[in-house]
């Protein structure tokens, strides 16, 4: 009886309009080669991450020692081992505590080499780093804090053997395309994975949801508008579905 309730609902998960892969790059947790790190003040600097697969970007992200101060992220491609055109960057935002998570709009990022890049507004141990990275390079140029991000980083300086907790959310894989006519072409999940909110955009109006956990149960439901986020902090980490009334579905990871 329970191998039968397993393969229904592995039909479940499967009989579902497709949904996004987690493809994500970069540093996604601490290990003990990462250190309290010296951030300076008004310095954009960052490392590269190669993506291996064509994904969708959803937001830029770091894992921070909660100091609170302000910081900017960006992504910039690559151009013979040297950062190049910007491509996305996020708003100003402060230093959490943990997985600091900022959304940018979402953009198709072919499979390639990307440098992700923050600036602090104040010195500090804002998110441990691996100074014995050996090998490693760094790029950064000078930048006030609130400057506008530059548009291209050719001319920007570099040194070696250090690396940090950044890393990039994308999705690759199927993505879902939404045919009802309340939704954009596509919609996304943002974070993903997420430890406390998570939000839904490009929705039109308002839609009515639930979200369903690995056994199948319903965990909670409502109704959601565009860019309202929905709180998942008592979640068992793991994986989950967001489904929306019209069937539609998106799976995302509680951590």
């Amino acid at each position: 009886m329970k191998q039968i309730y397993i393969l229904i609902l592995a039909c479940f998960f499967l009989s579902l309009k497709s949904y996004s892969q987690n493809c994500n790059i970069g540093n996604e947790s601490i290990t003990e080669d990462f250190i309290d790190g010296d951030f300076l003040a008004n310095y954009l600097l960052g490392v590269k991450f190669t993506l291996p697969q064509e994904g969708t970007l959803r937001s830029i992200n770091l894992i921070g020692n909660g100091t609170g101060t302000g910081i900017q992220m960006a992504v910039y491609d690559d151009n013979g081992g040297v950062p190049n055109n910007l491509i996305a960057h996020s708003e100003l935002s402060t230093v959490g505590s943990g997985v600091t998570t900022l959304p940018v709009t979402p953009i198709l990022l072919p499979a390639g080499d990307y440098w992700i890049m923050a600036v602090y507004e104040a010195d500090g141990n804002h998110s441990n780093t691996n100074k014995t990275a050996y090998g490693n390079v760094v790029y950064y140029q000078g930048l006030n804090y609130g400057d506008n991000i530059p548009n291209n980083a050719s001319g920007f300086t570099n040194y070696t053997d250090q690396d940090f907790l950044y890393f990039l959310a994308i999705d690759c894989g199927d993505t879902l395309s939404i045919d009802d006519s309340n939704f954009d072409n596509e919609i996304s999940l943002i974070p993903n994975p997420s430890s406390d909110f998570i939000s839904i955009s490009n929705l039109k109006s308002a839609e009515s949801y639930s979200i369903i956990n690995q056994i199948g149960q319903e965990v909670k439901r409502g109704v959601i508008s565009n860019q309202e986020k929905i709180y998942i902090g008592d979640f068992t980490n793991g994986l989950y579905l967001f489904k929306f009334k019209n069937g539609n579905a998106i799976k995302f990871i509680k951590e």
